[in-house]
């Protein structure tokens, strides 16, 4: 699993790509690695493409210690858009998480099947 990321200042934006199987610990370790980038900007919008993503390696209890363990961690207040293709699945998990995330944080999330809806949905085109 791969988890890259580009801060984008001009756009007030950071786009997220992730490739390979999609692990918990993957998400731990992106999340570690952007908190402490100096770039990082809290108030700055996520796109999160997982549509390149051929695994998805958690479970319902994984999400859920996901967002327990990041509650108090996680100082993101940007809107956050995931893209998470076609593939079966994919769909129920990502609005699993951005409600859990959604009513534990108070983040505002959601999911599209294209880049093109998240980037509209965020202002981005």
């Amino acid at each position: 699993m791969s988890i890259t990321y580009k801060i984008d200042p001009d756009r007030k934006a950071i786009f997220v790509y992730g490739t390979g199987a999609l692990t918990k610990q993957a998400v731990l370790g992106y999340f570690s690695d952007l908190f402490r980038d100096a770039d990082f900007n809290p108030d700055y919008d996520h796109l999160i493409d997982y549509s390149a993503i051929t695994e998805v390696d958690m479970d319902s209890v994984d999400l859920v210690e996901l967002v327990e363990t990041t509650k108090s961690s996680d100082p993101r207040k940007g809107r956050i858009a995931f893209v998470i293709g076609n593939l079966a699945g994919r769909e129920f998990l990502a609005n699993f998480y951005t409600e859990l995330a959604h009513l534990s944080k108070g983040q505002t999330m959601q999911s599209f099947k294209t880049r093109e809806e998240a980037e509209s949905w965020l202002g981005l085109t």
